[in-house]
């Protein structure tokens, strides 16, 4: 890219809401549940509200532990939810529905675009159905059986990155696995250049749309118990265990060199 060219490109993006690489940008809806809610006796659960309005805010990921903790944290947020896009300049925040592109009515007016695909520095995989063997998510088997998964399913690029894994609303329900990978990348990449890289691996490539909704919330459970004890693991670069950060957090080891 010439660099008048990548100047007036980089400008455009500083403008927008929540578009520095680094950016996780959070819808928050107007009370509508976006988690799954397991009821004993019914063999499917109540499904994610749907949600057309919300409000939105963004937080930047400084390193692999942060972004850990912010997992964390929106688990217990059942209102929230994660997009790769940014926020457009001059909307109110505290209304904003999602679309990508002008959107024309009937009356010929134009409904404005809200949200900007941008490059990201971050990366959500859903991963479902993929064969596991029982008990793949107890705390002390996720991690290993994550990284093995990796190993043998994606490119070379994520072997040995650092990742947070999280146990998806069906994971101990459902047969198979059923998880959410999250990586740092060396570099800012939109959604479809990791696609085109992931070619072959047991992915929905939904995540990597830029304004799909990433769910973020833990599910709930009516007279039932959660079979799954812990759900959000951080496994640093080198380190096989589940459980609280390593001594490698935030270290450029723990991000996937993708598309070298």
């Amino acid at each position: 890219m010439a660099e008048p060219a990548k100047a007036k490109f980089e400008a455009s993006i500083s403008s927008l809401a929540g578009a520095h690489p680094r950016d996780l940008t959070i819808l928050t809806s107007r009370r509508r549940e976006l988690r799954k809610i397991w009821t004993i006796g019914q063999e499917a659960p109540k499904n994610y509200d749907y949600a057309a309005t919300f409000s939105a805010r963004s937080v930047r990921i400084t390193d692999l532990h942060h972004l850990f903790q912010v997992q964390c944290y929106l688990q217990a947020q059942p209102w929230c939810c994660v997009v790769r896009a940014a926020v457009k300049p001059g909307l109110d925040l505290a209304n904003l529905k999602r679309r990508l592109i002008d959107k024309p009515t009937r009356n010929g007016s134009i409904l404005k675009a809200t949200l900007a695909d941008v490059p990201r520095e971050w990366v959500a995989f859903d991963i479902d159905n993929v064969l596991a063997p029982d008990g793949w998510y107890l705390p002390h088997r996720i991690v290993d059986f994550a990284r093995s998964l990796i190993e043998r399913t994606f490119p070379t690029a994520f072997h040995g990155a650092g990742f947070i894994v999280v146990a998806s609303a069906s994971a101990g329900i459902k047969p198979g696995a059923k998880m959410r990978l999250w990586f740092l990348l060396d570099r800012p990449l939109y959604g479809h250049e990791i696609k085109r890289a992931m070619l072959g691996a047991p992915i929905d490539e939904c995540t990597l749309r830029p304004v799909q909704i990433i769910y973020t919330a833990a599910p709930g459970f009516v007279g039932m118990s959660d079979p799954v004890a812990k759900r959000v693991h951080f496994a640093g670069s080198g380190s096989g265990r589940a459980g609280g950060p390593g001594t490698s957090q935030g270290t450029q080891a723990d991000r996937a060199r993708v598309c070298e």
